[in-house]
């Protein structure tokens, strides 16, 4: 594997593998991980050997082993409601509720 399994800061390229990494990259790695246990990806009992594995990593290619299999990062800060609200009156049950915006 030459390059890390995630995408490289805007404007940077992607350096090779053998790079040393940088908390940053090791951070970029752990949220991958726990987004795969959270999503179900992952059992809850893979977690701590991926996370030992990606913390104890000196270059650029060791936490891309433990990420390699696991999808890339999705979109962020996505507009999930396209449109406004049609409703003035909104009822929460067993719960909160809250609406936001406009």
């Amino acid at each position: 594997m030459n390059r890390q399994p995630w995408p490289a800061p805007a404007g940077r390229p992607v350096p090779p593998a053998g790079t040393l990494a940088s908390d940053e990259d090791r951070d970029r790695a752990v949220e991958r991980v726990r987004a795969a246990v959270a999503d179900g990806r992952l059992a809850l009992g893979e977690l701590d050997g991926r996370l030992g594995r990606v913390h104890g990593a000196r270059t650029l290619g060791e936490p891309a082993v433990a990420v390699r299999d696991l999808p890339g990062p999705g979109p962020r800060d996505c507009l999930v409601v396209d449109r406004a609200p049609t409703s003035r009156f909104a009822l929460g049950l067993f719960g909160g509720f809250a609406r936001e915006g406009r």
